[in-house]
């Protein structure tokens, strides 16, 4: 069997803080090939590393991401319900400037979050730190949003993309059609061995999020895919080491 790349989704956000640079550090010090992460921006079109559109779920401040300013964000807890020491959300630079020190020649997945109108600002924004940092032949851009990832390969001909599809079309032809981005991002429930052929066959790779269970992990090894996203990164780097010990 082909052993995937492991990915830390969020970084090792089943331990740490999600999307911190605590929890991203962490992931690459557990022995990840590479970390997920998420970005959008603030109002002051700064990149920053969240998830939600909102603050509220993962800090102890309120609002939308895109209303608070950079000063204000910084303000915030983003260890919110955890016993950790207080946590910032991180700029992108930050994070690659850490990521870059830990790990130079990981794997370094940026989903780009469309939370408002203002999606080529974030594309701008983030291509603009990215092309310039030791890392960008490292990165791989994703989005479940097609137009931003057709701009950000409209802008910068040489970066790497993946398009996020939490459900397969029943037409796959239109989707291999474009060949813009290098692989296609799955949730696990949509792949088996004849998705990932198929995907094969096109010349895409195929990485699954999110795979935190062995029962899941094994299936998804078994249908061949190149990459996964967990969760759980130490339980995932020992299920893909003991594969190397049973062949």
């Amino acid at each position: 069997m082909i052993r995937p790349l492991i990915l830390g989704h969020r970084g090792y956000s089943a331990r740490y803080p999600e999307n911190t640079r605590l929890a991203l550090v962490k992931a690459m010090e557990a022995g990840a090939d590479g970390i997920e992460l998420d970005v959008d921006l603030s109002c002051d079109d700064v990149v920053m590393v969240m998830h939600d559109e909102t603050v509220d779920r993962t800090t102890d401040g309120h609002g939308p991401l895109h209303d608070l300013s950079y000063a204000a964000l910084r303000k915030l807890n983003a260890a919110k319900g955890w016993t950790s020491a207080w946590e910032p959300i991180p700029t992108l630079q930050e994070v690659l400037d850490d990521l870059y020190q830990v790990h130079p020649h990981g794997l370094y997945n940026i989903e780009i979050k469309v939370s408002d109108g203002r999606w080529r600002e974030v594309v701008d924004q983030t291509l603009r730190i990215c092309r310039d940092h030791p890392l960008r032949q490292h990165i791989r851009y994703s989005s479940f949003h097609q137009p931003s990832l057709e701009y950000l390969l409209s802008q910068d001909s040489l970066a790497q993309a993946g398009l996020l599809l939490a459900n397969l079309p029943q037409d796959l032809g239109q989707i291999f059609a474009n060949q813009g981005w290098i692989a296609l991002h799955l949730w696990q429930g949509a792949v088996d061995s004849a998705v990932v052929s198929r995907c094969h066959e096109e010349g895409l790779d195929v990485a699954v999020f999110t795979v935190d269970d062995e029962e899941t992990m094994r299936r998804m090894v078994q249908a061949g895919v190149d990459v996964m996203i967990s969760n759980q990164v130490g339980r995932a780097l020992d299920f893909v080491a003991s594969l190397s010990r049973s062949d």
